[in-house]
């Protein structure tokens, strides 16, 4: 993971939990429910949505250096860094949510975790990791019980500052229509 967001999220998650990409989902109430929409041989055991809940910068902004050399020459780039903090939130459904739900507690210490968060130079917080169920509501089929939790991930967010000024319109042949006129 190179840095903390939704769709780099759903990449850890799938490979963390060994889970098809397709039955990890965004946690969202108008997204499909992979347990009612697909044929019965094609039903995941179990799936998961996500969301992160919000992703804080906790530090003042620092500058960082890097070298890369680029045809025997050696390019300096310029980033901002911060640390961040990201909240995210799990709901697993299906046969083995309370196990998922309930191995999160383990994260900080399993090589895998840590390997994927390498990149952001990211750790999963210690927290409480409390697993709650909930009712899942599964659009005119019965409720299931899913499992549902937390957990932070302390990260270091780089923004490279040395890019080139962006082109005006007028410098790259376009013209503005002003108010869609």
């Amino acid at each position: 993971m190179t840095v903390v967001c939704q769709e780099e999220l759903k990449t850890f998650l799938a490979t963390i939990f060994d889970i098809d990409e397709k039955y990890v989902l965004p946690k969202q109430w108008n997204w499909y429910n992979p347990q009612s929409v697909l044929a019965i041989g094609e039903k995941p055991l179990t799936w998961v949505a996500y969301k992160i809940k919000s992703n804080d910068p906790i530090t003042p902004n620092w500058e960082v250096k890097e070298s890369e050399i680029v045809n025997n020459v050696t390019v300096w780039k310029r980033y901002l860094a911060s640390y961040n903090i990201a909240r995210i939130e799990l709901q697993f459904i299906g046969t083995r949510a309370e196990e998922y739900a309930n191995s999160i507690q383990f994260f900080p210490e399993r090589q895998d975790v840590i390997d994927e968060l390498q990149d952001c130079e990211g750790v999963i917080m210690r927290s409480d990791f409390k697993v709650y169920p909930t009712d899942y509501i599964q659009e005119g089929l019965n409720s299931v019980l899913s499992f549902n939790t937390n957990f932070k991930i302390e990260w270091t967010k780089k923004q490279l500052v040395n890019q080139e000024i962006a082109q005006g319109i007028e410098t790259i042949g376009g013209s503005i229509n002003e108010f869609g006129l």
